[in-house]
């Protein structure tokens, strides 16, 4: 019976944590900085009035503010969805980097031995070669 020993984590693996982390934390972040945006618009309700003596001696319109509240959103919410299609990216290089094909025919180095037919390497208790299906005597 074979020893399975626990395998080290692959490199798509960690980046995989890595990406889902720094990605989940930026999203919530930003998540917050939007929804803490969208409360103050809200609040203000972007009402033609004027709110500041700037606004009456600008004109009164208050679109500047208004213009930059929106601007200041948008970008929070474009930088909140970057930041969890990042973290999703993340969470499918874990699911994916760990997985590695396992060929449990196959024998150590130190128990191969070349195929008589084809020159590939086999198992020593091989009866026949797995590449050119050839039959071989087993030197078991």
């Amino acid at each position: 019976m074979s020893q399975q020993y626990a395998r080290p984590m692959s490199g798509q693996r960690r980046f995989g944590i890595a990406l889902l982390l720094i990605g989940s934390i930026i999203a919530f972040l930003f998540f917050l900085q939007a929804h803490t945006l969208q409360l103050r618009a809200d609040a203000e309700n972007f009402s033609q009035t004027p709110r500041s003596t700037l606004d009456i001696l600008n004109g009164g319109s208050g679109a500047t503010s208004d213009a930059s509240l929106l601007g200041a959103l948008h970008r929070a919410q474009v930088i909140e969805g970057v930041s969890a299609v990042a973290a999703l990216v993340g969470m499918l290089l874990i699911v994916t980097g760990g997985k590695k094909p396992v060929d449990d025919f196959r024998a150590s180095e130190a128990a191969r031995r070349p195929c008589p037919v084809c020159a590939e390497s086999i198992a020593m208790q091989a009866k026949q070669c797995r590449f050119c299906r050839s039959a071989v005597a087993p030197n078991g």
